[in-house]
């Protein structure tokens, strides 16, 4: 019966959070310049021809700074606001062994923003391949991306093309994300997008 009743509820929330999701009028779709990234810690290197940042992780943190654990680029963030509901879609791969590429999301002095993503995104040693990050509600502007690879130093990831936006703009401009995404992502953003209409009706 609990079961029974759980499924029930689970089921609900899942169909509230589509019927939310196709109805929210917002639509943000942000493109990355990934010609515009700069060094941070380490270099990325940008090839033209082929349009892949490669972000490396060669050399560690200073000793004694204050730096992500280890920064492989920064670049200014694309316009945004607070109260938007966000979610990254990154088309990488690693080189090697598969590799998180994280995102300190900032001001520059540790004031980080909900749009920061730490073991999130994988990028697995495969062909480019689309990798998403879990919507959230945004709570200030912070104007700066800080991308970090942990853990070993020597990994590599190539990237192709880094979106930011609503999930309804993320679903038409990468149709097969729909697909593969997560029940708990689908309610996650029925209950933001819920409480924020209740919010503004209140």
């Amino acid at each position: 019966m609990i079961l029974k009743l759980h499924s029930r509820v689970l089921t609900a929330l899942v169909s509230a959070g589509l019927v939310l999701l196709a109805s929210h009028a917002q639509a943000t779709l942000l493109d990355f310049n990934l010609a515009a990234f700069n060094g941070y810690i380490n270099t990325p290197s940008f090839n033209s021809g082929t349009g892949t940042l490669t972000f490396s992780n060669t050399n560690p943190r200073p000793p004694g700074s204050q730096a992500y654990q280890t920064g492989v680029g920064v670049t200014n963030m694309p316009s945004y606001s607070a109260g938007e509901i966000l979610q990254r879609a990154i088309l990488m791969r690693s080189t090697d062994a598969a590799s998180f590429l994280n995102i300190g999301v900032q001001s520059g002095s540790g004031d980080t923003n909900t749009l920061s993503v730490t073991n999130e995104l994988l990028a697995t040693n495969s062909s480019f391949l689309w990798v998403y990050s879990i919507p959230r509600l945004v709570d200030a502007f912070k104007p700066n991306g800080y991308f970090w690879i942990p853990g070993a130093i020597g990994q590599e990831i190539q990237v192709q093309r880094i979106l930011l936006g609503d999930p309804a703009s993320i679903i038409r401009a990468v149709p097969e994300s729909a697909a593969g995404l997560p029940v708990f992502a689908v309610v996650t953003v029925g209950l933001l997008l819920l409480r924020g209409r209740v919010g503004r009706a209140i």
